[in-house]
């Protein structure tokens, strides 16, 4: 139920309106192939908005229609990993999240909080990608991933590149480095303190080059995450990024952001 005073007819009227959804709704699979090394992970969000359909009379346009798709699945990763046996190398491929940022890379899953407006802005909330990685990870205090992607932001993209049906890169690297000072990694993988039994800090940082014709950019994080088993939680994080022959900046204007 929401209450707005004065909330319509000028500020004439109060607003009340009251109701059900499931704007969170997800649907996934993971688990193992063929023995341990080959595992998967796939799954699905909820479309949370509904379309519109133009009525036409010949070439005039008689008014809209609502489309109800909202409540459609979207996907969001479907991804396999294989560990290369006897060694501490992996190998990853299909939509998954951009190896750049921390946040972004936990995902509204596993964080407490609503995404921030730094994480929204820069990497529109989430960065799927289609990619290949390769992973270091010996369980010991570094973890590297980096790869080839399909450019960051370009979640269920088809295999076309820029400029066509509005596909904005041609293709991307990216690659993550991350340092545990002190924790567990499996209290790294969510972006709150809930049920961590020790002190959590590590330090991490990204970079992502992206292209599509002329325009490139380059996107850099550095974030550092702490958590307590107090319940304590802090998570600091800087995001920069340089463009180059941006289409979005006017003709004669700085072509270089952060």
């Amino acid at each position: 139920t929401a209450w707005r005073s004065d909330g319509k007819n000028g500020g004439a009227n109060d607003d009340t309106q009251s109701g059900f959804e499931l704007r969170r709704a997800r649907l996934g699979f993971d688990g193992n192939l063929f023995g341990k090394d080959l595992t998967y992970f796939i799954n699905w969000a909820t479309f949370r908005e509904n379309g519109s359909l133009t009525v036409k009379n010949g070439p005039t346009t008689v008014g809209t229609t609502a489309s109800p798709v909202g409540g459609l699945p979207v996907l969001e990763e479907a991804w396999i990993k294989y560990h290369i046996p006897d060694s501490d190398f992996y190998v990853k491929a299909g939509q998954m999240h951009d190896p750049l940022d921390h946040e972004n890379i936990v995902g509204s899953k596993y964080r407490a909080p609503e995404a921030s407006l730094q994480g929204d802005i820069f990497g529109n909330t989430d960065t799927f990608t289609q990619a290949v990685t390769a992973i270091y990870d010996n369980k010991g205090p570094i973890r590297i991933e980096g790869g080839i992607t399909d450019g960051i932001r370009a979640a269920n993209t088809n295999f076309e590149d820029f400029p066509n049906n509005g596909i904005e890169y041609d293709g991307g690297v990216a690659a993550r480095i991350e340092w545990k000072l002190m924790g567990n990694w499996k209290d790294y993988d969510q972006l709150t303190a809930w049920n961590d039994k020790e002190d959590l800090l590590v330090l991490g940082s990204g970079i992502d080059y992206s292209y599509g014709g002329d325009f490139d950019s380059i996107s850099h994080t550095l974030d550092l995450q702490y958590a307590s088993p107090a319940g304590w939680f802090a998570y600091v994080c800087y995001f920069g990024r340089y463009t180059d022959h941006n289409p979005g900046i006017p003709s004669g204007a700085p072509v270089s952001t952060s």
